[in-house]
């Protein structure tokens, strides 16, 4: 379901220069709204997101009472080309900024959900973004702290990897990750995070030709609805207390971060990720073991 707010036309009539649209996926969600609410100073923005009921929320605190200018607002699966479509179509020619924080994890949805969703959709957003790349636009994609904690795919799965559109590729790759075994949903989310960061780097040639940067955030341990089940409900509990940083990560920390990259002082910044975990990755990257037989 797409909405589209006219009475932006007639605003704009009165004298005041029309401004740039930023595209936020997942805007009903924590990191998506600390997002919008970072853009929305510089930008007109167009929001997306499958809970119908939290993007309305969303939208009218975002418009009526921070006087924020939304373009369009629709609801539904971002697994979906037609809404991935009318999501691009919202936001309009003067699309400057895409921030895509759309995804699942473990305790949302099984294997084959964490595949569609974080993987093959960021693959069909990002095919239909390239036509739509104008000099200026700036990309970024959420990735996870999660992919350094899976080893390098192998030949095997990095070859399924370079079709994620490819009719039998979901299948193909649950095969792989031994879509049986009992911790196939995290190893799944690992993955697809992994391929997201990666993807980033291939691209970055691509997006430089038309004058545009693409980038990815890595969060860790983040005060989200997604990140409290994570940790509370799931498989990663231990993560918290093992943070240097000593807290949980809150969205306006991955807010401040795509602030950044989508500034002009992130200018020289493509193809590349940042880490924002409060220091974890930085342990296990220096050999420190994790968990509760760390001690």
């Amino acid at each position: 379901r797409s909405t589209l707010f006219p009475y932006t036309t007639l605003f704009r009539s009165n004298g005041f220069p029309k401004p740039k649209t930023a595209l936020v996926t997942g805007a009903a969600g924590g990191m998506g709204r600390a997002c919008a609410r970072m853009l929305a100073p510089n930008y007109a923005l167009a929001l997306t997101d499958f809970n119908g009921d939290g993007l309305a929320r969303a939208t009218e605190i975002l418009r009526d009472d921070e006087n924020v200018e939304i373009v369009s607002s629709v609801t539904g699966d971002i697994r979906d080309r037609n809404v991935i479509d009318q999501a691009f179509e919202g936001a309009g020619d003067d699309m400057r900024v895409v921030i895509h924080t759309a995804g699942v994890a473990s305790v949302q949805a099984d294997w084959r959900g964490i595949i569609e969703t974080n993987l093959v959709a960021t693959a069909k957003l990002l095919d239909a973004l390239m036509p739509r790349l104008r000099p200026g636009c700036v990309v970024v994609l959420i990735a996870s702290s999660g992919r350094f904690m899976v080893k390098r795919p192998s030949k095997e799965l990095l070859a399924v990897m370079e079709d994620p559109l490819a009719e039998d590729f979901v299948d193909r790759m649950g095969a792989l990750l031994d879509h049986d075994s009992p911790g196939v949903g995290d190893m799944a989310y690992c993955y697809t995070k992994w391929w997201v960061a990666r993807e980033v780097q291939r691209r970055a040639a691509e997006f430089a030709r038309k004058g545009a940067r693409i980038m990815s955030i890595s969060p860790g341990v983040i005060w989200t609805d997604m990140g409290r089940r994570s940790m509370f409900e799931g498989q990663a509990g231990f993560m918290l207390e093992e943070t240097p940083a000593g807290r949980w990560g809150r969205p306006a920390d991955i807010a401040a971060t795509a602030e950044f990259i989508v500034s002009d002082k992130a200018s020289y910044l493509s193809g590349s990720d940042i880490l924002v975990d409060g220091g974890v990755i930085a342990r296990v990257l220096s050999g420190e073991a994790l968990g509760p037989a760390a001690g």
